[in-house]
C-alpha cells in the first residue's frame, strides 16, 4: 500500500486530487492533503511517503525546494510537478530533481489519475528493474571495470599538473576530464561471490541519472567515481554532496530490497584535481571502516567525523563521546532557531557541519526520537504556553514559533496534544474557575 502527499496552495486543487484519488480504485492506504511546503515538510518529517504531488510556484518554500528537501529525506520518493506555468526552466530544474512528469493545468481528471497510476506502477517495478543495464547504452557515460584500473588511474593521477588523465585499457583509452571528483565505496560485512558483486553493481547503475559521468571499479569492494564538468557542478539546482547522499541511499535501500543484503557505503568530499584522486579513494577507505562501532546508519559521508579524534586507535566509548557532543550541540542550535520560518534538517545539518543522513540517523540513535519531533515538541510547548497564558491570537502564536499559517499550527497543535486550540483553553479556564472557588 502507498501513501501519497499532495502540495498546493490552492486548497480546492489538493482536495480536488485527494479525492480523485480516493475513489479511484488505487493501492493506497493513505492520502495527504496539505497547502504549503513547509506542512509538507512536516508530513514528510513524520510519514514515508511513496509519492508526492506538488505545485511548483508557491508562497514561502517553492515546489522545487520541497523536492530538493524531500529528495534527500527519501531519494526513491516518485514525485509530479503541476503548475500553471509553461516555463522550460521550471520544467528543466523539476526533471534534474527526479520528477517523473510536470503537468500544466488545468488537468483533465482523468490525465492526472493515469499519471498517479503509471508513477506507483513505475515504483513497484524499479525493485524488478534493478538489473537492468540498459542504461549502459550509448549515450550513457557509465563504465565498468576491475579494481587493477583504479590502481592505474591512482598511479597516473599523481603528481598529474594536467587537467585529465587517459588510461589504456584493452582496446580502448578511458578518459577522466572532471574537473571536479568524488568517490564511493560499497563494502559487505563479509565475502560475496562476483556474481553478486556484479548484482550490486548493476543495482547501483540503476540508481544513477543518465546525464552523469561515473566510473564504477570492482573487485573485493565497489568503488565509484563520479565526475563534474565546470559547468554540471555550477549547476546549483541541488546540492553535490546531498546527491551523493541520495545516490548511497538509494543504493543501500535497492539492495536491500531486492537482495536482502546489508551494505556499507562511504562516500568522500568532492575536491577538483585529478591528482586528488588517491586523496579521495583514501577518504572512503577510512569512512567505511567506521560501520565496525556504527552498524545503525550503514552510510558515512568522510566530512561527518572529528578524524583528529577517530585517527587517535578509535574506540566504541570515544566514538559515543563525539556523538553526544555533536547532539548537545544540535539540540542547542535548534532551542535557539526553533522559531525560525523554513527552518529545514539539511539546514540544522549545515550549521553542525555534518550530512542530513548522518544527523538523521544519529539524533534518531541516541534520542530514540525524530530530529523534527523534537523540532515541534519545542514549537507546540512554547505555543501552549503563549496561547494559555497571554491574550496573543492564534495566527501571531503560529507566526512567532515558526508556521506559515494558522490553519498548520492549529492542525500540528490539534495531533501534538490531542485537542484543538479552542477545547485546550477552555479547559484551562474552567479548571482556573474550579481552584479559585
Amino acid at each position: 500500500m502507498y501513501q501519497i502527499l499532495i502540495v498546493d496552495d490552492e486548497p480546492n486543487i489538493a482536495k480536488g486530487i485527494k479525492h480523485l484519488i480516493n475513489y479511484a480504485g488505487m493501492d493506497v492506504s493513505k492520502t495527504f492533503a496539505v497547502h504549503s511546503g513547509q506542512e509538507a515538510l512536516d508530513v514528510l518529517q513524520e510519514e514515508e511517503i511513496d509519492l508526492l504531488i506538488t505545485d511548483i510556484q508557491m508562497d514561502g518554500m517553492t515546489g522545487l525546494e520541497l523536492m530538493h528537501q524531500a529528495k534527500i529525506l527519501y531519494p526513491w520518493m516518485e514525485t509530479i510537478v503541476i503548475s500553471a506555468y509553461q516555463d522550460f526552466k521550471y520544467a528543466q530544474t523539476a526533471i534534474q530533481l527526479g520528477a517523473k512528469d510536470y503537468l500544466i493545468k488545468p488537468i483533465q481528471p482523468e490525465h492526472i489519475i493515469n499519471t498517479i497510476r503509471n508513477c506507483l506502477m513505475n515504483h513497484k517495478e524499479k525493485a524488478n528493474d534493478v538489473f537492468d543495464t540498459s542504461k549502459l547504452a550509448a549515450g550513457s557515460d557509465m563504465q565498468v571495470y576491475p579494481i587493477a584500473v583504479l590502481d592505474t588511474l591512482i598511479k597516473k593521477s599523481q603528481n598529474n599538473t594536467q587537467d585529465s588523465c587517459h588510461i589504456p585499457y584493452g582496446d580502448e583509452i578511458i578518459e577522466f576530464y572532471g574537473p571536479y571528483f568524488a568517490f564511493l565505496q560499497v563494502a559487505t560485512s563479509s565475502t560475496q561471490s562476483e556474481q553478486r558483486m556484479d548484482e550490486i553493481t548493476r543495482i547501483g547503475i540503476s540508481v544513477m541519472a543518465e546525464e552523469d559521468s561515473i566510473t564504477f571499479f570492482i573487485g573485493e569492494r565497489i568503488y565509484l567515481l563520479v565526475e563534474w564538468s565546470n559547468e554540471a557542478f555550477r549547476n546549483q539546482s541541488y546540492s553535490k554532496l546531498d546527491y551523493l547522499g541520495m545516490i548511497a541511499r538509494t543504493w543501500q535501500y535497492k539492495v536491500k530490497e531486492a537482495l536482502d543484503l546489508d551494505i556499507y557505503i562511504s562516500y568522500s568530499q568532492i575536491l577538483k584535481g585529478i591528482n586528488y584522486i588517491e586523496e579521495l579513494k583514501q577518504q572512503t577507505d577510512q569512512a567505511i571502516e567506521l560501520f565496525e562501532v556504527d552498524e545503525i546508519n550503514g552510510i558515512y559521508y568522510y566530512g561527518d567525523y572529528n578524524w583528529s579524534i577517530y585517527q587517535q586507535n578509535l574506540t566504541k566509548q570515544d566514538y559515543e563521546n563525539a556523538q553526544n557532543h555533536l547532539i548537545k550541540q544540535v539540540r542547542a542550535y535548534i532551542q535557539e532557531n526553533f522559531k525560525k520560518h523554513g527552518l529545514t534538517l539539511g539546514e540544522i545539518a549545515e550549521a553542525n557541519h555534518v550530512s542530513s543522513n548522518y544527523l538523521s540517523h544519529l539524533f534518531k540513535q541516541e534520542t530514540g526520537n525524530n530530529i523534527w519531533d523534537y523540532v515541534v515538541k519545542l514549537r507546540m510547548e512554547e505555543g501552549k504556553y503563549l496561547w494559555l497564558h497571554t491574550d496573543k491570537k492564534a495566527y501571531e502564536i503560529a507566526d512567532y514559533v515558526g508556521y506559515e499559517t494558522p490553519e498548520h499550527f492549529s492542525k500540528v497543535f490539534k495531533k501534538y496534544y490531542g485537542q484543538s486550540l479552542q477545547e485546550m483553553k477552555k479547559k484551562h479556564k474552567s479548571s482556573n474557575s474550579s481552584s479559585d472557588q
